[in-house]
């Protein structure tokens, strides 16, 4: 069995760098359906803002979060291998594996597919909910832009197990 090698310190912020790359990938694939009373939370967005966002009451909340790699063969093989959960205040986790895209080629040297998740919450003034996102793998996986040393080197690996777990409250305002 193979263990993943992390470097001590630079694993967490080199996994939270691939994540910002999703962030701005997945920006920019907002889907059509999205209207003015939808608004978007971005999970990873969510978390850097410190796990705590504010979107417009009346409007629906659509959860946002995705994966990226330098090839789309690397983005084959985390939709192959992921499972992905959310929970909403505490409940039952609600499996969204099959909401995420089929990979695109959204930047010229990258590959991304984006889960959206329709929460059908909308909040009033002042409400709040919280939301857990939770996405684990099956085996170890590359996206061939995360490094251990931060910019090159040997890659870095995620999984097996969990490779996103994120704490999500938004309160309408």
């Amino acid at each position: 069995m193979h263990t993943a090698r992390r470097a001590p310190h630079n694993g967490r912020r080199n996994l939270f760098t691939a994540l910002a790359l999703l962030t701005t990938i997945a920006a920019l694939a907002l889907p059509a359906a999205a209207s003015a009373d939808t608004s978007t939370v971005s999970m990873l967005g969510c978390y850097f803002a410190g796990g705590n966002v504010t979107r417009p009451a009346g409007n629906d909340i659509l959860l946002r979060l995705g994966w990226a790699a330098k090839t789309q063969g690397m983005t084959i093989a985390f939709l192959n291998s992921q499972t992905t959960t959310v929970s909403t205040n505490g409940g039952t986790p609600v499996d969204i594996s099959g909401l995420y895209s089929d990979p695109a080629g959204s930047t010229p040297d990258g590959w991304s597919t984006i889960a959206f998740y329709p929460t059908g919450i909308v909040l009033a003034p002042g409400e709040s909910v919280t939301f857990h996102w939770v996405a684990t793998v099956t085996h170890r996986l590359v996206d061939g832009a995360t490094f251990d040393t931060g910019v090159f080197g040997r890659p870095f690996f995620f999984g097996p197990g969990v490779v996103a777990d994120l704490t999500c409250t938004v309160t309408g305002v």
